[in-house]
């Protein structure tokens, strides 16, 4: 009788010993990374950013009004000034018969302008801007976004009429090290 209560109770200790260990919640963790032979790295939360401009009134637009401007920032991470002192950024992207607005997805007939730290604009066809200096260790190049009423081809260019609705707008950058 007295091997059976041990029997009994070293049975119950082990099945009750395995549903502490029991399944409470797995997962995955996913690495990846790209090495590029630059100067700089980029930062991951540099590499692809959404800006968003919340709703925009229309009569404000059509009124030769700009949206208010959004920041933001490409951050450049671990630079070697022995690789290069200097860094240019080229932006590419749909333009309106303007290079220097971006065009904008949709009906709305809008488009957006980004400007340089300096408040120079900055060209969507691939134009390389000019050379900002870079320091060893991390640099954030600021810009700044707005969105105006996209202008038509004529000349001199004219501000087309906004209309309701959604837009986006998608430009890609590049960076040199000269």
């Amino acid at each position: 009788m007295f091997k059976k209560t041990i029997f009994i109770s070293a049975l119950t200790a082990v099945a009750f010993t395995t549903s502490v260990y029991a399944n409470q919640g797995s997962g995955k963790v996913n690495f990846k990374g790209t090495v590029i032979n630059a100067a700089c790295g980029i930062d991951p939360d540099s590499v692809e950013q959404t800006i968003d401009f919340g709703q925009l009134s229309m009569s404000h637009l059509n009124a030769g009004n700009t949206s208010d401007p959004v920041s933001f920032n490409i951050k450049l991470v671990n630079c070697d000034t022995a690789q290069a002192t200097g860094v240019q950024i080229a932006f590419a992207g749909a333009t309106t018969a303007d290079t220097e607005q971006l065009g904008t997805t949709g009906v709305t007939n809008t488009a957006i302008k980004v400007s340089n730290q300096d408040g120079s604009l900055v060209a969507f066809d691939g134009t390389e801007n000019k050379v900002q200096t870079l320091i060893d260790g991390n640099n954030t190049l600021h810009f700044s976004s707005w969105v105006e009423a996209a202008t038509d081809g004529a000349t001199p260019a004219q501000p087309k009429i906004v209309a309701e609705g959604q837009f986006t707008a998608v430009a890609n950058f590049n960076l040199t090290y000269p």
